[in-house]
């Protein structure tokens, strides 16, 4: 067994990207590809707290996005190339570099990258135009 390096998995990964949404497409199926939410190099909830309780001495911290933003441009490309639609998570959770990752002093997140499932919500609007651009016009009832 041969591993891959960072670069052949990456090739792959997009060629075998492409070839689904192709195939998809081609039965007539929307499709809509999702790309990476941010990923930090902290625990966001163990931040907040630890922010919560040392910030007032001076020794609060920031999580920091590590989200490749080639990667995520390259997924982009080959997504769109192919006939998919995108969503985009970081609309609803970042302005620019800077990503939400508490509100009102509470997390966010659960982890370092996975939303906490009450957070939902910050989500709907921007999915919500995604899934009406994909959705065929409704004929009068």
């Amino acid at each position: 067994m041969t591993l891959l390096s960072r670069d052949d998995l990456c090739r792959r990964f997009l060629g075998d990207l492409s070839e689904e949404i192709l195939e998809l497409r081609h039965f007539g199926k929307n499709v809509i590809v999702s790309l990476p939410f941010p990923i930090y190099n902290k625990q966001i909830p163990d931040l907040e707290i630890n922010n919560a309780v040392f910030g007032r001495f001076g020794l609060s911290e920031a999580a920091r996005d590590i989200t490749s933003p080639s990667l995520r441009e390259e997924i982009k490309a080959v997504a769109v190339g192919a006939g998919a639609e995108i969503f985009d998570p970081r609309l609803s959770l970042c302005q620019g570099q800077d990503c939400l990752t508490q509100l009102r002093g509470v997390s966010i997140y659960k982890d370092t990258d996975h939303l906490a499932g009450s957070q939902g919500g910050i989500l709907d609007s921007n999915l919500r135009e995604v899934l009406q651009r994909e959705m065929p016009p409704r004929g009068p009832s």
